[in-house]
């Protein structure tokens, strides 16, 4: 959705969605961004492939890709971690 301004497999039916994700079927992405060396598009689409892994026991868990895009974020804008506002822990 990020990346491609448009929910995943528009116009298919949430059901057949799902099938066909369960048999490794991935959205498109358009060329563009495919192809773009924009870091933001990099990290985005690594974080993509990071989720993608069909085998739950080899794909990374929202952890490692939180860490993974804070990481990228500091490499693309450094300090902008810093300026927002710190998250509530609820208990």
């Amino acid at each position: 959705m990020l990346l491609m301004d448009q929910w995943p497999f528009k116009g298919v039916k949430e059901k057949k969605a799902i099938k066909m994700i369960m048999n490794g079927r991935r959205p498109e992405i358009y060329t563009d961004v495919w192809n773009s060396t924009d870091p933001s598009d990099v990290a985005l689409k690594n974080a993509m492939f990071m989720c993608h892994e069909q085998d739950p026991k080899i794909r990374s868990t929202s952890r490692e890709v939180e860490t993974y895009l804070l990481e990228q974020l500091e490499k693309i804008d450094p300090g902008r971690l810093d300026t927002w506002p710190k998250p509530r822990m609820v208990s």
